[in-house]
């Protein structure tokens, strides 16, 4: 007759470590975990999304997670015979930042009297954050072309540009 013993605990830990609502969440195991029988072992995992149990599987998709949510898994290694103590390690979902593909400037053109604007297009938040933007303005001068900064804000100052300025705008997205 032979004495089976459980198999250690697994130790793992969650990645990313840093998760945004974009990111899918998975197990990694830091190190391969020991039997001292030498058994085949397989792993049980449970997803705890705020404590409540909705997944039995070895990640969680990110269509699943929201910013704020704190998941926790267990994982149980598992032989023949035995199962080993649980494995515990848990994450908080972070702020996914929003994307803009395009700044546009409004009107295209104008003159020194014409109040410009600068929008967004192709606007994404896997959060659904709010479409809001910080907008930095450029211009650059008929006599050389090169571009320098011409302030902050929705609508270029007037008077800082002139006749033959091209106006250019930068869009950052705020993020909640």
């Amino acid at each position: 007759f032979s004495i089976n013993t459980a198999p250690d605990v697994p130790a793992i830990q969650i990645v990313p470590a840093n998760p945004t609502t974009s990111d899918d969440l998975q197990v990694e195991f830091l190190f391969p975990t020991f039997d001292a029988n030498g058994d085949a072992l397989t792993y049980q995992y449970r997803w705890y999304k705020q404590g409540v149990l909705p997944l039995e599987d070895s990640f969680v998709a990110s269509d699943y997670t929201s910013r704020d949510d704190v998941w926790t898994v267990e994982v149980t290694a598992k032989d023949a015979y035995h199962e080993s103590d649980v494995a515990v390690a848990s994450v908080s979902i972070s702020n996914s930042p929003g994307t803009v593909s395009n700044a546009l400037v409004e009107p295209a053109v104008g003159d020194v009297t014409t109040l410009f604007t600068c929008s967004g297009k192709g606007y994404v938040d896997a959060d659904n954050d709010p479409e809001d933007y910080y907008v930095t303005w450029w211009k650059a001068a008929p006599e050389d072309g090169k571009f320098s900064p011409l302030g902050d804000g929705v609508h270029p100052t007037l008077g800082k540009y002139g006749t033959g300025d091209v106006l250019s705008c930068r869009l950052r997205t705020k993020d909640t």
